[in-house]
């Protein structure tokens, strides 16, 4: 894969007309821990991590520049590992289940509407998948793995700060060396200290 292949997702946004109510919704039937957030000029939001990918619901008023932006426009898969008692949890907490957990082949599910009509399904993935994930990982597709090993600004300013942080005597170690790339002037640094 190239350096600009989508390769996964960073983020999933909602944008609701009211927020609160969804991020409520989201915090309490399907126990995210989302939190307000505010940033920027953005006005307060909800949002939290869900694995390796932030999701966040905006009020629809932080994109004006997006006239297309609504809501009910969305269809949101979210991993689960035992899809049958979340679907039986759900139902005890008085969500209306699309349909009950039914078996694909590939992934039992479950789906559920959330208060602006977006529809959220509820996937229990078979082994395979996450077989497939870590052959990816085997191969050095793993997303942490490749951000450790590019060349960016971050691979030049952490060293930097690992010897500030450690305090660790400054000297020539700190410059790069003849040929010598900033993932392997921070892999020196690290292993000699």
């Amino acid at each position: 894969m190239s350096e600009t292949s989508l390769e996964f997702f960073s983020g999933v946004l909602l944008v609701s007309e009211n927020p609160e109510r969804l991020a409520t919704f989201y915090r309490d039937v399907l126990d995210l821990p989302l939190e307000e957030e505010r940033h920027g000029d953005t006005l307060p939001h909800w949002g939290c991590n869900v694995g390796d990918i932030h999701f966040a619901i905006h009020p629809i008023d932080d994109f004006p520049e997006d006239r297309k932006s609504g809501v009910g426009a969305v269809k949101l898969a979210f991993n689960v590992f035992d899809v049958r008692a979340l679907a039986a949890k759900l139902e005890a907490r008085g969500a209306e289940l699309l349909h009950p957990p039914k078996d694909t082949g590939f992934f039992v599910s479950a789906a559920i509407l959330d208060p602006d009509g977006n529809f959220i399904e509820l996937t229990e993935l078979v082994d395979e998948w996450f077989e497939m994930l870590e052959e990816r990982r085997k191969k050095g597709l793993d997303i942490v793995d490749r951000w450790k090993g590019r060349e960016g600004p971050l691979s030049r300013i952490v060293p930097a700060l690992l010897v500030a942080e450690r305090s660790y005597r400054v000297n020539t170690r700190g410059t790069l060396g003849r040929n010598e790339t900033g993932k392997q002037r921070n892999d020196r640094l690290v292993s000699s200290n």
